[in-house]
């Protein structure tokens, strides 16, 4: 089973404008699933640390159960879109599933796209005094 989730970075330098297929990091329930994230190369294992939500409760069963699961992180900035860590773990995932494919330049296309406009709704936001929300 492959799960995925997002790590709040918070550093104002952070740009998110081109994706590192790189910065995906990995964490396994098993021994065998750590095997496949090592193998995949492009994934960054982490060995400790804290994950929350639906992942952890996916890695807690799989350590009772010795199932295989893996969770896929990405770094993301607030108020920014998560579709270049989704492209960047959808990149993960095809290497750790043989055979499976994925457009990544439409993703990664769409998210420059969106990207854009929430950076100018953000800069409007700045003048107006009511909240603005933005439909994905």
């Amino acid at each position: 089973m492959i799960s995925a989730g997002t790590l709040l970075d918070e550093e104002p330098n952070y740009s998110q404008k081109e994706h590192d297929f790189d910065g995906v990091f990995g964490v396994a329930s098993t021994k065998r699933a750590r095997d496949r994230i090592r193998s995949a190369k492009t994934i960054r294992e982490v060995s400790n640390g804290s994950v929350s939500g639906i992942p952890v409760l996916l890695l807690n069963e799989g350590m009772i159960l010795n199932f295989d699961v893996n969770v896929l992180l990405e770094k993301t900035i607030k108020e920014a879109s998560e579709y270049g860590p989704a492209a960047s773990i959808s990149e993960a995932i095809m290497k750790l599933v043989p055979g499976l494919s994925c457009d990544i330049r439409t993703l990664l296309a769409k998210a420059k796209t969106f990207e854009q406009d929430l950076r100018r709704v953000v800069r409007a936001k700045r003048f107006c005094d009511k909240s603005v929300w933005i439909a994905s």
